[in-house]
């Protein structure tokens, strides 16, 4: 039995103080490090690729897109809008935009609520296409009904929009007075999965090298994603954690509820490779805050 395995099972709460503090000792540490100034670099070496895919690196679970998968995933976010939206016990409209597979949609309106969906393109599974749908990118404009949905929501989409300010200016639009939206999404483009490239096998490659190295990759590497195989990993809008804090109270809107989730597994590759993170003048929030959930109610008329 080892020492670590020893102590976590025989005298649990003195390990969980020593893990609480030697990962404040990392922090710290790290803090430190993206704190230097140091000339940018990448790390472009076909042998260091090869040995960091060789890693065993947690990731999250698979994004599944299969009709099990897509009703769990669903089934999930009705659950936990329930939570957040006291609202929903009584019948609202709802508009679903980046819907995707439209499942969470479809189980809203099973549930007795009257929902809208849109998106850029309509790829929703089958029994999602019997309720109505409008074709449009959100950062552009829609043409939908204004000020006339109870709650808007969006998943795993405003880490993609193009202009993620633009598009929520849209969205408020669609709100009644005193209207809900709820956004879900991440990874976000600084923390460790947020390249979107899910063929690659270690956090971080959006720093460690460059995009052309990258773009080489990818293909070799194979890319499956919205359930098909592509040719390039799904674009990203590059915008940081403090961005989206800043928008959030640009808005003409209130938070009701904020929750940035954080991921401090991989601070050990940024104190492997400091010279490459201390040149991007990034915080240790930027390159750990992995998705964020948010709840905005519009301002009353």
């Amino acid at each position: 039995m080892s020492i670590g395995t020893f102590a976590s099972r025989f005298t649990p709460c003195m390990y969980g103080r020593y893990l609480k503090s030697s990962r404040l000792k990392q922090q710290q540490r790290v803090a430190k490090l993206l704190a230097r100034s140091s000339p940018p670099t990448f790390l472009d070496s076909d042998a260091l690729f090869d040995a960091l895919q060789g890693r065993s690196y947690p990731k999250a679970a698979a994004y599944g897109y299969d009709d099990f998968s897509g009703f769990c995933r669903a089934s999930e976010r009705l659950v936990r809008l329930g939570t957040l939206l006291p609202e929903l016990k009584n019948p609202c409209r709802i508009l679903e935009v980046s819907c995707g597979d439209g499942l969470t949609g479809y189980l809203l309106a099973e549930a007795g609520h009257d929902v809208r969906f849109s998106d850029i393109e309509d790829w929703r599974f089958k029994k999602a296409r019997s309720l109505p749908f409008d074709q449009a990118d959100i950062c552009t404009g829609h043409s939908g009904e204004l000020g006339q949905f109870d709650v808007v929501i969006a998943y795993n989409a405003t880490e993609h929009w193009k202009d993620p300010s633009l598009a929520l200016r849209h969205l408020l639009k669609f709100c009644r007075p005193d209207g809900l939206i709820v956004l879900d999404f991440g990874p976000l483009f600084n923390s460790p999965w947020g390249l979107h490239a899910w063929c690659f096998n270690f956090p971080y490659p959006q720093f460690l090298f460059s995009n052309s190295f990258i773009e080489e990759k990818v293909p070799i590497s194979g890319v499956t994603d919205l359930a098909r195989n592509l040719e390039k990993i799904q674009e990203t809008n590059g915008w940081s954690v403090r961005q989206f804090r800043n928008l959030w109270h640009s808005l003409d809107c209130r938070v009701v509820h904020l929750f940035e989730d954080r991921d401090m597994r991989y601070l050990n590759m940024i104190e492997e490779f400091p010279d490459v993170f201390c040149s991007l003048d990034l915080t240790l929030d930027e390159l750990t805050v992995n998705s964020i959930e948010i709840v905005l109610r519009r301002s009353g008329s």
